[in-house]
């Protein structure tokens, strides 16, 4: 646990619909379904990570999937539910991940972000991600992507 009522752990096939709602709520654009989320998880390489309060039932704030392949890996999604935006749980799931992937023997993390999406920009710039390339209308609206990626070797 990193905050006062917030724990972070694996993502299962249990949290998949509530994972669904929370990306559908978040990427309005491109939402994933649970059954997506399910062929993701399901892949080799493949994982993710909760953002939850500790009780009986809780609510899932957000999560992230990633994939590794050898010494590489992608982030695919994080996703924050709005009501819990900048409060820090994206910069938790965040570091918690590069943490994950460093003891996996990642050297390197990409991902894509929409080139609209500033506050997920100041984040990842924060954590040191530098922009490597451009995706032009890599979004279904026509958004640009800016794909980031971090040396985990140094």
């Amino acid at each position: 646990m990193h905050r006062t009522g917030i724990e972070l752990q694996p993502a299962t096939l249990k949290h998949l619909e509530e994972m669904a709602r929370l990306h559908t709520e978040t990427f309005l654009h491109e939402p994933w379904s649970a059954g997506f989320m399910e062929k993701l998880l399901r892949r080799t390489g493949a994982f993710g990570l909760i953002a939850q309060a500790p009780s009986p039932s809780p609510p899932l704030f957000g999560f992230t999937i990633a994939q590794q392949a050898l010494d590489e890996a992608e982030i695919l999604t994080i996703t924050v539910g709005r009501k819990h935006q900048r409060t820090g749980i994206g910069g938790m799931l965040l570091d918690r991940l590069v943490n994950d992937m460093k003891n996996r023997g990642v050297k390197t993390l990409f991902l894509d972000v929409a080139t609209d999406n500033h506050p997920a920009l100041a984040l990842y710039h924060s954590r040191d991600f530098l922009e490597c390339g451009l995706r032009r209308n890599y979004y279904r609206n026509g958004t640009d992507a800016q794909l980031m990626a971090k040396n985990l070797a140094l």
